[in-house]
């Protein structure tokens, strides 16, 4: 490679790319009102550049029939200008005029008319020096070339300089290269033109440019004719172009990492939006507001008899258990619910995946009386932990409108098992199970999950209802019935603390306070 003809190929085959490239500029610029200033950078600056390589070309191929032997005494140089010299002028001014009809189109918002005609003529340009058509400046360049190289001067070297493999020619294709393969998407994608972004920031098309720009200068040199100055500019910029394309692609990488990153935001912010309409969807109850009451009313070493017997912490410490808390109306049930999960948490929190989750029927408020709320509770419990969030759960959120309908418990409930089996310990508090509306639906959801997940504790509290009785006392493991001995100890630890921190009661005189004391306790029988 290096000779004039070898290097009108490679001239030929950066025309295409950057053919190619306006192609694609004018034609999304025209889809819209306000096309991104990078755009018209890039028409303008590739523009310029195709224009010389056109001259250059013409002059390669000047320059190779020259070096053919001589006809009838002239040479092939002077015969091809001599022949075409009236044509070549008339051509002339149809480009120009063309150009400039292309340029007052673009002006007007229409800029794909002049180009796809320039890149029509560019994919078939042909190697044949007989068939080429070199403007009248390029013969004349050409003339002058061989006048200042006579014969047994090296004539091919100026072209092979411009060839090489960091030289002009290497160098502008591998940035146009950059641009064509940035701003491929946007030919032949099925939306519209103007929908789609333009995907070369700012500094990526600067740094291109900046490339293409540097390299014009010794392609004007060498069409000035100037061999051996634009000989010597060029190899001592070889180095400097290899690390100019080195920084190109560095420069476009950044571009492609930061449009990445912009595509993961987005897909991140509408994963996060639809995750939350999930986890809304399903907890439409607020469990947190009762327990935050309940624990409210504890005061300090009351329910620790539950804490420290023996059936309590059996099930604390081991797997796939029940516990039924049972007794009386009034006797503090709820509090003491409130009192082991305040344990459960403090005893998960040393085993980072083992999770936590509980639920309080309300008496109060007929929403938080239905199983289907206390199953959508635990889920999205359990799910706020699970990133992404499982696909069966998603499925069945979709499969009910995205959220307009309400699951059922049946189709709540392998969600709910395929999520407690994904940790390996999770306990399930429930408080005030007499206070669920529909008791059955309820203990057969309680019973499927005690039997399907073995590592799933749960502990429950409610009265002694007939209802209940009959299937928690046949399921749970640990059967805890609250004693009046065991309340009247945490009354009167209770009245204790209100007798002496009460700014009032803690002056009256100790006698009277025993009374009082005594009185309460004696006659709370447990509640």
């Amino acid at each position: 490679m290096g000779d004039p003809l070898s290097t009108a190929g490679s001239i030929i085959a950066v025309i295409q790319i950057s053919g190619k490239v306006l192609s694609v500029c004018y034609h999304y610029a025209a889809s819209l009102k306000q096309a991104p200033r990078e755009i018209q950078w890039v028409i303008n600056e590739v523009g310029s550049l195709k224009v010389i390589l056109e001259e250059l070309r013409a002059l390669a191929l000047l320059v190779a029939d020259n070096e053919r032997p001589a006809v009838s005494g002239k040479s092939s140089l002077d015969l091809s200008i001599a022949r075409s010299s009236g044509r070549l002028k008339r051509r002339r001014e149809k480009n120009a005029e063309e150009h400039q009809h292309g340029r007052v189109s673009r002006k007007k918002g229409n800029m794909k008319s002049s180009v796809s005609s320039e890149s029509s003529q560019d994919n078939h340009t042909s190697l044949n020096a007989s068939n080429a058509e070199p403007s009248s400046l390029a013969g004349h360049l050409a003339a002058s070339h061989i006048e200042n190289n006579p014969p047994g001067s090296d004539h091919s070297a100026l072209f092979k300089s411009l060839d090489a493999a960091h030289g002009p020619l290497k160098t502008c294709e591998s940035a146009l290269k950059a641009i064509s393969d940035k701003i491929g998407t946007l030919v032949g994608a099925r939306r519209p033109a103007s929908t789609l972004t333009w995907p070369l920031k700012e500094k990526a098309v600067q740094k291109i440019l900046e490339v293409i720009q540097k390299q014009k200068s010794n392609l004007i040199l060498a069409l000035a004719a100037d061999g051996a100055r634009a000989i010597e500019k060029i190899e001592n910029s070889l180095d400097e172009n290899a690390e100019l394309v080195s920084q190109l692609f560095e420069a476009i990488a950044q571009n492609t990492e930061t449009t990445s990153m912009i595509r993961d935001s987005i897909q991140e912010a509408n994963e996060r939006q639809q995750r939350e309409k999930i986890l809304s969807w399903l907890q439409s109850t607020d469990h947190s507001a009762n327990h935050a009451a309940a624990w409210e009313e504890h005061e300090d070493k009351t329910g620790d008899w539950l804490l420290q017997c023996e059936s309590y912490r059996q099930w604390l410490e081991s797997k796939g258990q029940l516990t039924w808390l049972n007794g009386i109306s009034g006797c503090g049930k709820t509090v003491l619910t409130a009192t082991v999960l305040e344990d459960v948490k403090k005893y998960c929190s040393t085993y980072p995946d083992w999770q936590y989750t509980y639920y309080y029927f309300d008496f109060h408020d007929a929403a938080k009386r239905k199983p289907v709320s206390m199953v959508q509770s635990i889920i999205a419990q359990l799910a706020r932990s699970m990133k992404p969030l499982p696909e069966d759960l998603t499925n069945l959120y979709e499969n009910n409108a995205s959220g307009q309908h309400q699951p059922s418990v049946k189709s709540l409930m392998p969600v709910l098992a395929s999520a407690i089996q994904s940790r390996p310990v999770v306990y399930l508090v429930l408080d005030a199970l007499d206070e669920c509306l529909e008791w059955e639906e309820l203990l057969r959801a309680i019973e499927a999950l005690n039997s399907s997940c073995d590592n799933l504790n749960i502990f429950m509290s409610s009265r002694r209802e007939y209802g209940l009785t009959a299937t928690l006392s046949r399921i749970a493991t640990h059967d805890v019935k609250i004693q009046s001995a065991a309340v009247d100890a945490d009354i009167n630890l209770f009245v204790q603390t209100c007798l002496s921190s009460d700014s009032v009661l803690r002056e009256w005189p100790t006698t009277v306070k025993a009374e009082i004391k005594e009185a309460l306790v004696s006659r709370c029988d447990g509640m």
